[in-house]
């Protein structure tokens, strides 16, 4: 049995970079970056290990990254967005959260068509990614550490292909959000896409873009029952959940 490297389920060797690094965090309790610190749980503190194959350095210094990151976020810490910040994005409806796929998973589902470049302010955006990433943490229990992403690219148009917010989402997931992904479902995509998507590929770490799946609304079926799909994804639920 190979251990997974989960609460629970650490060989000798990983409990003991888990202490190490612990230790190691333990100064950031008081000062600057406490609140943050202090929160950090084990099942939390290990998806940074697990990111980093529990090299004992690399872990360390991807925490600490994301701690100062958590605090220093837009001038006030991601615990801080509030949605009287994101009115625009929030008004928009493309992205929320829907229901769970078969494994139990959070669906995160985002319709690319409306959420139109031109007309978005990249900060308010990057505001918004972070409160959804903060409201998603919120729905995940353990053992259950991840979410599913649907991408809808039903009529999508190269007016909704926002090359700015993708790398910052990939950061999000790579960098301060790490081992939270479980599938990104591109669904219904068009040949235009594909122009983009070769583009974007070579940003995503390898790990990352095994998760990537391209499908149509019956192969979504197969990770999603069809009463946790909304009818325009090919389910039979009408009723979506807009964030407020």
């Amino acid at each position: 049995h190979k251990m997974s490297g989960t609460v629970g389920d650490l060989s000798p060797e990983q409990a003991a970079v888990l202490a190490g690094v612990k230790e190691r965090l333990e100064p950031l309790k008081v000062g600057e970056f406490a609140v943050e610190t202090n929160a950090l749980d084990d099942a939390t503190t290990l998806r940074f290990l697990r990111a980093r194959k529990f090299d004992p350095q690399a872990s360390f210094d991807m925490l600490v990254e994301a701690i100062k990151f958590r605090t220093m976020f837009a001038g006030i810490g991601v615990e801080h967005i509030t949605p009287a910040m994101i009115p625009n994005e929030l008004a928009k409806h493309h992205t929320f959260f829907h229901k769970t796929d078969k494994l139990g998973h959070p669906i995160v589902v985002i319709r690319a068509r409306d959420h139109v470049v031109s007309t978005r302010n990249l900060e308010e955006a990057h505001k918004f990614l972070i409160y959804c990433m903060e409201y998603g943490k919120k729905l995940l229990t353990a053992p259950n550490e991840r979410v599913s992403l649907i991408f809808d690219m039903t009529n999508f148009g190269l007016g909704n292909m926002d090359y700015s917010m993708v790398k910052i989402l990939l950061e999000c997931f790579q960098k301060y959000y790490p081992e939270s992904l479980h599938h990104a479902y591109i669904l219904n995509s068009p040949w235009l896409f594909w122009g983009c998507w070769k583009v974007i590929k070579p940003w995503i770490d390898p790990v990352t873009a095994g998760k990537v799946h391209f499908v149509d609304t019956k192969q979504l079926q197969e990770f999603v029952a069809p009463e946790n799909l909304l009818r325009e994804h090919g389910g039979v639920d009408e009723h979506p959940e807009y964030l407020k």
